[in-house]
């Protein structure tokens, strides 16, 4: 049985595209399933990736910002799996749009992980200072028609700073969070929370959908699990409202996409009403308008 997150589109052979296109038309969830087979062989392989990275860097552990969502919580328990939890520091990068349920779920992670945490509550007293700091010497206003697309990519790249400042004074790597489907749709923010920011990402493979079936295996609170995927970068502010699309639809068409199957393909394969033509296309065109965000900086040649 095929999963998505197993082809490498750089070096599969036609017969494994092939296969793997002939079993979306039959069940696109198929190439998403994670089953406990399949969650033991992504342990392993996460793990043994991230145990490497710090050998060849020479670095001791990782730093990660526990924000009480499913993303965090997964990269925390596979790094603690890697290298103990002793060697994994949960920072919580709480500000004014934080709600007290996340602040208590990132807590809970963390208990149950075994690793140490900072105080919320001093990040807080200074963090939105900050970043209206920033939109302040930027002249960025309410008023500005992308205020809320900046107001976040500041939030984002504020935490980043403390991340690393953090690392740096620990000997420690900046731990990503981004998912499969996070990285298509470039769903991050440059020097933030994605690319550029971190140091290493373990779960970038997985779409968001294989990630909340793989959590389980891996004794991941439930709540956590189900709670809607938020930033926190704004008040009331959702991934899937954001976006305008849910995960598992977002991860059905992209799975199509990657395979090369046409928008009628998906359509057919799919028959579901929420995905339509027309949400195909707008969620292909994200993706497709957001590909710069994960190349290299281009460079003059002399």
């Amino acid at each position: 049985m095929n999963r998505i997150y197993y082809i490498d589109f750089g070096a599969a052979s036609k017969r494994e595209l092939n296969a793997a296109r002939r079993q979306y038309m039959k069940n696109p969830m198929s190439l998403l399933e994670v089953n406990e087979k399949d969650a033991g062989r992504i342990t392993a392989r996460i793990v043994e990736f991230l145990k490497g990275y710090t050998a060849q860097s020479r670095t001791k552990g990782y730093v990660i910002g526990l924000s009480g969502g499913i993303d965090s919580a997964v990269s925390a328990a596979l790094a603690v799996k890697a290298v103990g939890s002793e060697n994994v520091y949960g920072m919580l990068l709480s500000s004014k749009y934080t709600a007290k349920s996340h602040e208590d779920d990132a807590f809970a992670v963390a208990n149950k992980l075994g690793i140490k945490t900072n105080d919320p509550e001093h990040v807080k007293k200074h963090f939105d200072e900050a970043v209206e700091l920033t939109m302040l010497m930027t002249g960025i206003t309410k008023e500005h028609p992308n205020y809320k697309l900046l107001l976040g990519n500041n939030h984002a790249r504020e935490r980043m700073k403390i991340l690393r400042g953090k690392a740096a004074s620990l000997g420690y790597l900046v731990l990503g969070t981004t998912n499969l489907t996070e990285a298509w749709l470039g769903y991050a923010t440059i020097a933030g929370d994605g690319y550029k920011g971190v140091d290493i990402e373990p779960i970038q493979r997985l779409p968001k959908t294989s990630e909340r079936m793989y959590a389980r295996f891996i004794e991941i609170p439930g709540g956590v699990i189900t709670k809607a995927p938020t930033a926190g970068l704004w008040e009331n502010q959702t991934d899937e409202g954001e976006i305008g699309m849910v995960y598992e639809d977002i991860d059905r068409v992209m799975a199509g996409f990657l395979l090369s199957i046409s928008i009628g393909g998906i359509l057919k394969a799919n028959n579901k009403p929420t995905i339509t033509k027309q949400t195909i296309e707008a969620i292909i065109a994200r993706a497709r308008a957001n590909e710069f965000k994960a190349k290299p900086e281009p460079f003059a040649l002399l």
